[in-house]
């Protein structure tokens, strides 16, 4: 079976001083009551299965999924034809980015993949279900 490598990358949870929220963890709670999705061009960012996790739920994981509804990748050989892929009207190509929020230490792991939404998406996500509440994430190490 083949094995996968996945980058992971750890970010600082900010958000505004005059935010109705006190905390990202807050805003993961907000955004875990609503269908949280931001339409950008062709493509859709959602949060998807977004649950608190740990002592006293103040941890929360999820996905952050890319629905690609334009340029989808082709099948094809090496050497021969190639072909597009069957995809109904109403569906896209789903590229996800797993991640775990850790309350107490206010610190984000975020899977990282280039075909797939970016940590920014995720505070866009967090920020609309807040109601334009400006949630951010900073690198810990750069």
């Amino acid at each position: 079976m083949p094995t996968k490598t996945y980058s992971i990358r750890f970010y600082q949870g900010m958000i505004a001083l005059d935010a109705a929220v006190k905390s990202v963890g807050e805003a993961f709670k907000v955004a875990s009551e609503k269908n949280t999705s931001i339409t950008q061009g062709h493509d859709l960012h959602e949060l998807r299965n977004l649950t608190p996790t740990g002592l006293a739920n103040r941890n929360w994981q999820g996905v952050l999924a890319r629905i690609r509804r334009k340029d989808l990748p082709h099948a094809g050989k090496v050497g021969g034809s190639e072909r597009e892929l069957p995809i109904a009207e109403d569906e896209g190509l789903v590229e996800k980015c797993h991640f775990i929020y850790y309350g107490k230490l206010n610190i984000l792991a975020f899977q990282e993949n280039r075909n797939a939404s970016s940590v920014r998406w995720l505070g866009e996500c967090l920020t609309h279900a807040c109601e334009m509440e400006t949630v951010s994430f900073d690198d810990v190490l750069r």
